[in-house]
């Protein structure tokens, strides 16, 4: 019962993490990405007057919405979340913090039964950032660090990571990217299967931490100097 527990979060936070299929919900995550829609108080009737659409669809997409992160509740309504630097920042930071420590817990970890997986991730990962669209290699990267944590097999960590790990998050990082950040962060994803392979705790650390506070303006480490 765990097993299948854990497989299910793992498979809803993997299909998650990629663009809407719907054209309206896409266009409504870029625009709340860009900060157009913060502001504002959001419930299906709200959405179906912004979208000029059904209330079938508005009900299935505010739904949508707010199990990605874009909108929550504030004990009084619902609304747009922040996507602002500060915002972004955070959320990243958090979710470096748990993949820090799966990682270091990965050091001890047999990962060989999910190589071939990662190896796979980190394929898509080198594609997404060799097309130097950003919306892909975010998503393409935390599906990777997914991979990552399930590999250590607890329902109860993999459940707390899909809660942070919000396809939102990615939408708002990749609006703060700028283009030249796309070539950092090739160069960065190229080292992560040696990094990893090398069970060196500090270089792990100080790659992921990296890779999430890059369009902050944190100086990136010297891995040589780890």
């Amino acid at each position: 019962m765990k097993r299948a527990s854990l497989s299910t979060l793992f498979r809803d936070t993997m299909d998650d993490l990629h663009p809407s299929a719907d054209h309206e919900i896409e266009a409504l995550r870029c625009r709340w990405a860009r900060g157009e829609l913060r502001e504002r108080k959001i419930s299906p009737e709200q959405l179906q007057v912004l979208t000029q659409t059904s209330q079938a669809w508005a009900t299935q997409a505010f739904r949508d919405l707010e199990r990605s992160g874009f909108c929550g509740h504030n004990y009084r309504y619902f609304e747009w979340r922040d996507p602002s630097r500060a915002e972004t920042a955070i959320a990243l930071d958090v979710l470096a913090g748990v993949e820090i420590a799966v990682l270091l817990r990965a050091e001890t970890t047999d990962l060989s039964k999910i190589q071939s997986e990662l190896d796979h991730r980190h394929a898509e990962i080198v594609r997404a950032a060799e097309a130097g669209t950003a919306l892909p290699v975010t998503l393409a990267l935390q599906r990777y660090f997914t991979t990552l944590v399930v590999s250590l097999g607890s329902q109860e960590l993999m459940s707390k990571y899909a809660g942070l790990n919000k396809v939102s998050v990615c939408y708002a990082w990749t609006h703060h990217l700028q283009p030249s950040d796309i070539d950092d962060l090739a160069d960065w994803i190229v080292l992560m299967p040696e990094v990893i392979a090398a069970r060196d705790p500090r270089k792990t650390a100080r790659l992921c931490q990296a890779i999430k506070c890059l369009p902050f303006g944190a100086q990136l480490p010297d891995l040589a100097a780890a």
